[in-house]
């Protein structure tokens, strides 16, 4: 399923959902409910999403910084081992 096929079902941008997939935005519970319900999982997405709600609340760090991203804290290039893009300066 490609990111478009899956923001027609679920109602959320392509660009949003590859935010998500990339770490970029972290998912939300009705997200996992409208996959849940997509793909007819039975509820084990939306438990899969609270347990990881429950376990990244259980942590004893206080969570990101303002403006951190989600996931391992890297931008997505850096976590696939691309290089980044130099930008011209000013």
């Amino acid at each position: 399923m490609t990111l478009q096929q899956l923001a027609d079902v679920t109602s959320y941008s392509r660009g949003h959902l590859s935010k998500i997939e990339r770490g970029a935005n972290p998912p939300t519970m009705h997200l996992a409910q409208r996959c849940d319900a997509h793909f007819r999982a039975g509820g084990r997405l939306r438990k899969m999403y609270s347990a990881e709600v429950e376990s990244a609340g259980s942590k004893s760090s206080p969570g990101p910084s303002r403006g951190a991203r989600y996931g391992s804290g890297l931008p997505a290039c850096r976590r696939l081992g691309r290089r980044r893009k130099e930008r011209p300066r000013r």
